[in-house]
């Protein structure tokens, strides 16, 4: 059983997670800091995205065309001018 927080140990968690350095957090959570390798690997992956999603886009409308006849709600149509991912086909 997970133990209570009680308002000392809150005020403490507050506390060191206001500031950081020169930087006012907004919100609690986590830090995603990038690594200057990450980021020199993911910049060259960004062209890969443009395929995947035109792939993804294929097995979507594929999807939509082997459930088109039976008695479900097939998911909305994506709203003009919007680049949707296609990575989740949910369905009633």
């Amino acid at each position: 059983m997970p133990r209570r927080v009680d308002s000392c140990d809150r005020t403490m968690f507050l506390n060191r997670h206001q500031l950081q350095g020169s930087y006012i957090v907004v919100g609690l959570g986590f830090k995603y800091n990038m690594m200057d390798l990450q980021a020199a690997i993911g910049i060259h992956q960004m062209k890969r995205i443009p395929p995947y999603g035109q792939r993804r886009e294929q097995i979507w409308q594929r999807y939509n065309e082997a459930f088109a006849d039976l008695p479900i709600t097939l998911p909305a149509k994506p709203e003009p001018d919007t680049i949707h991912a296609y990575h989740l086909y949910t369905f009633w």
